[in-house]
């Protein structure tokens, strides 16, 4: 099945940057997929749902990119006006 080879090639280095755990997305994708009627064909989706959906209950598990677009910044410093 698709979420045991996710699973699989989750690296260590995944725990450290604070992403939500593999087993915590493959539940909650599971759960989604039964929400969902059991729609066949969509493990991808569910899996990036229920991803971005842990990520938005622990602020601290989105990245730098995502705060930076939810800040509102770019990462451009305004411009200088003179």
């Amino acid at each position: 099945m698709y979420f045991a080879s996710v699973m699989q090639t989750m690296k260590s280095s995944d725990v450290k940057t604070n992403n939500p755990a593999p087993d915590q997305i493959a539940a909650l994708a599971h759960k989604i997929y039964m929400d969902s009627g059991e729609q066949q064909g969509r493990d991808l989706e569910n899996w990036l749902q229920a991803e971005k959906t842990l990520r938005q209950q622990n602020p601290s598990m989105r990245t730098q990119s995502q705060q930076k677009t939810e800040n509102g910044s770019q990462g451009r410093r305004p411009a200088q006006q003179f």
